[in-house]
């Protein structure tokens, strides 16, 4: 990306095109009952590369390449002390 015509300037600020992610995922069944769920939250993120290596009929693979500020992370796992 570049700020002149010449492609020889850098874009002059400090974030260009950053943005905010969170990826929030879990198997539906509420706390106590084996719920399970990963949590992550990105800020200013940049993405430098981007491939989409395959498509099966609705479903789009996608692997991005960047970089972010980790803002939160978090995790549950709740499974009985009886299915040990």
């Amino acid at each position: 990306m570049t700020g002149s015509t010449d492609g020889d300037a850098p874009i002059a600020t400090a974030d260009p095109g950053g943005f905010n992610f969170k990826f929030n995922a879990h198997n539906g069944v509420a706390l106590g009952s084996g719920r399970r769920e990963l949590s992550i939250t990105l800020n200013s993120s940049i993405v430098d590369g981007f491939d989409e290596p395959t498509s099966v009929e609705e479903l789009t693979f996608l692997t991005l390449s960047g970089k972010a500020t980790l803002s939160e992370a978090f995790s549950v796992d709740n499974i009985a002390s009886a299915a040990w």
